[in-house]
């Protein structure tokens, strides 16, 4: 046994390539958000992965050092509180696709117990899980543009319709005079 362990020793320069890996990219995303996946079996794990690709999000296992030594001396360092237990990040890219993510993350997590979200951090906040749910209420971008496009045409609307107005009126009453003298 203990050989088998010591195969998979990682060698101190490679643990250092892979803590400052970790760090620029979690410094670089838009969303982070910290989970608890223990008792999730491998086909519920690989369904999660394949379905958090369609939001440019990725899902990743990392010991809690790895995670603790790569927020070290960074604005992530506030989520170092919410590790125990095994625990698995996922990161989107796209400030897009967060509300949506979170959104599946949320739900999945209903269907599926064993999924605890614990934290993240988004639009440039630390947010607890509670926050984040409420996140998760708000529309999405494109919903938000749709409503205030129909917010801001509807006074246009109204003016084109009350301009038009006496232009009917007198072409209505222009053609009803030529109806009766002819």
């Amino acid at each position: 046994m203990y050989k088998i362990a010591k195969k998979h020793k990682i060698s101190k320069q490679k643990k250092y390539e892979i803590i400052q890996s970790l760090k620029q990219e979690l410094t670089k995303s838009k969303c982070i958000i910290i989970s608890n996946y223990q008792g999730i079996n491998n086909e519920q794990f690989m369904q999660l992965r394949k379905n958090l690709l369609k939001y440019n999000s990725k899902f990743k296992v990392i010991k809690n050092k790895f995670f603790e030594l790569s927020t070290q001396n960074t604005h992530l360092e506030e989520l170092r509180n919410y590790i125990n237990n095994a625990i698995g990040i996922v990161i989107c890219k796209e400030e897009d696709k967060i509300i949506p993510m979170i959104k599946y993350l949320l739900e999945y997590s209903k269907e599926n117990p064993k999924l605890k979200i614990l934290a993240g951090y988004l639009f440039d906040i630390k947010a607890d899980s509670n926050k984040i749910e409420e996140i998760s209420k708000l529309p999405s971008k494109e919903e938000l543009i749709a409503k205030l496009l129909g917010i801001l045409s509807t006074p246009i609307r109204k003016l084109y319709t009350a301009l038009n107005t006496p232009m009917i009126s007198l072409i209505n009453i222009l053609k009803a005079k030529s109806q009766k003298t002819n």
